[in-house]
């Protein structure tokens, strides 16, 4: 059975787009302003945009102290070894 594709207008240029259900939720551009748009999730259907995303996926915060931690261990360690 083919998959009925799910219709609905861009809020900015009023563009019809029309997807499959494995874009509901999903974050992507207008085919013709190019403007960001989420995906609406028609009623009864099931957001796919948190099955896309690993679970492992790290913040840009947690990316930024990780990085932080790492260079002021390397800078200790670097004056340890001169001494």
């Amino acid at each position: 059975m083919a998959e009925t594709p799910f219709k609905f207008y861009c809020d900015e240029c009023g563009q019809k787009i029309s997807v499959r259900e494995k874009q509901y939720g999903m974050k992507s551009n207008c085919p013709n302003c190019k403007v960001a748009i989420t995906v609406p999730v028609p009623e009864g259907g099931e957001s796919m945009a948190l099955a896309a995303e690993p679970d492992a996926l790290l913040s840009t915060r947690e990316v930024l102290i990780f990085g932080c931690v790492l260079l002021l261990g390397a800078l200790i360690a670097g004056v340890f070894v001169a001494l």
